[in-house]
């Protein structure tokens, strides 16, 4: 790749959806929507998330459920369960993360990569994309779309282009092939309103777009059509800037098919637990909040947590904790569990820890 910035956005596939029809076989390939409202069951609320075959029959994020309903009688509708999706969203970060050398969440079900530091030729994209899109489908069971490009904006265009699974590479030399002709309301920030002002003036596409000058559009559009101006001619470079400080980690698996193995659970939870504690250990973080999250096959979830009064990255004191939050919600369930998840919370830095005890004994 002849840029030297290699920028990576990776978008979940119909997110909310997909996570539903993961979880419940029976609903593969029937049209799933996500609903959020006062009483989705009938029909009172909005989509939020359309599963791909949904969409076939027009049914997208933002219009009411009856109108779905009423583009598509055999429509199953799910409540939203967005404190989960966050729990799966947190796993897939973590995966992201792995890959990056610096990165940034924008959303539960996007992040930009920036891997410029991991690419030497076009085949070791190949291969970078690839062992993204393998590990979250075998950790999550779940698809994602990866655009790449030489800046944020076109990664981020890219992701868009060969939904759902897709992989859209973009090298320097094709911007201009990429990006002219595509609408003007491709580019992040071009909403209705600027759409229908640019359309006076007979701009349609990004190649009319560039017709004018960058202090033509910032006229136009104020502030905001200088951005638009940068990101159209292919030179916008903002950078992959990381969320502020992390304030926890978890991990969350499924098992192949629904359990009630006692022996089998705490082997998956001991996973789990050395899994955070590697991750802490390697961030040079320490915790003092611990939790386990039962998901059961009937999708009841209950999370029970547990905290310390000081902080620590012991994995003896992790399991322990866990285990026996385990076995006092089990004590009392006793149902088969479908997913189980391990979080630890209420983060420190370890080295930010020694600083303030040492600045204590001086």
């Amino acid at each position: 790749m002849n840029s030297k910035r290699v920028i990576f956005h990776v978008d979940m596939d119909a997110f909310y959806a997909s996570v539903e029809i993961r979880e419940n076989s029976d609903l593969e390939n029937k049209p799933v929507v996500v609903g959020v409202g006062p009483n989705v069951e009938k029909f009172k609320g909005v989509v939020s998330t359309a599963s791909y075959k949904a969409r076939e029959y027009g049914i997208k994020a933002g219009i009411p459920l009856i109108q779905a309903y009423n583009k598509c009688k055999d429509i199953v509708i799910m409540p939203a369960r967005i404190s989960y999706y966050k729990e799966v969203s947190n796993n897939i970060m973590e995966i992201l993360k792995k890959y990056s050398d610096k990165f940034q969440q924008i959303s539960i079900d996007e992040a930009y990569l920036d891997v410029s530091k991991r690419i030497e030729d076009y085949d070791s994209i190949e291969n970078l994309v690839n062992k993204i899109k393998e590990e979250i489908l075998n950790n999550e069971g779940l698809t994602c779309s990866i655009g790449v490009g030489p800046n944020k904006s076109i990664a981020k265009i890219a992701s868009g282009f060969k939904k759902p699974s897709g992989v859209t590479i973009i090298n320097s030399d094709k911007i201009r092939k990429f990006l002219d002709p595509l609408p003007v309301k491709t580019i992040p920030g071009v909403g209705k309103k600027t759409k229908k002002l640019l359309a006076k003036r007979g701009i349609e596409k990004i190649k009319d777009l560039i017709k004018l000058s960058k202090s033509d559009l910032i006229s136009l559009l104020g502030k905001a059509g200088g951005k638009i101006y940068d990101i159209a001619i292919g030179r916008e470079s903002s950078e992959v800037k990381p969320r502020g400080p992390r304030k926890s980690l978890g991990f969350i698996r499924s098992f192949e098919s629904s359990t009630d193995d006692i022996k089998k659970i705490k082997e998956k939870i001991k996973e789990l637990s050395k899994s955070i504690i590697k991750k802490i250990q390697a961030d040079d973080f320490q915790f003092r909040t611990m939790s386990i999250i039962i998901r059961f096959d009937d999708f009841s979830v209950i999370t029970r947590s547990n905290s310390l009064t000081h902080h620590t990255n012991d994995y003896k004191v992790l399991i322990k904790n866990v285990i026996d939050l385990f076995d006092k919600v089990y004590d009392n369930e006793k149902r088969k569990i479908k997913r189980i998840g391990v979080r630890v919370s209420n983060l420190t830095k370890s080295s930010l820890k020694q600083e303030i005890l040492s600045k204590y004994f001086e």
